[in-house]
């Protein structure tokens, strides 16, 4: 339930090659819902994804998805 709690909804920004905190990634809704673990900085309101992550869910900047840290 903590997880649930603490999930955001926030808009790709870019992608990165390593860092970040390991959370739980999101996005879409029914058949097309898809979910990853990733590794999220954000910096100046900016949110930025693994690279790896992002592609293995078909995330590109400006899309929007939930991330939700470990509970």
């Amino acid at each position: 339930m903590k997880t649930i709690a603490g999930a955001r909804d926030v808009t790709l920004g870019a992608t990165h090659d390593k860092g970040g905190d390991k959370m739980l990634i999101a996005t879409g809704r029914l058949a097309d819902y898809r979910c990853t673990w990733g590794f999220v900085q954000e910096v100046d309101g900016v949110v930025s994804l693994d690279a790896a992550s992002a592609a293995r869910i078909g995330l590109e900047p400006g899309v929007e998805f939930t991330m939700a840290g470990r509970a």
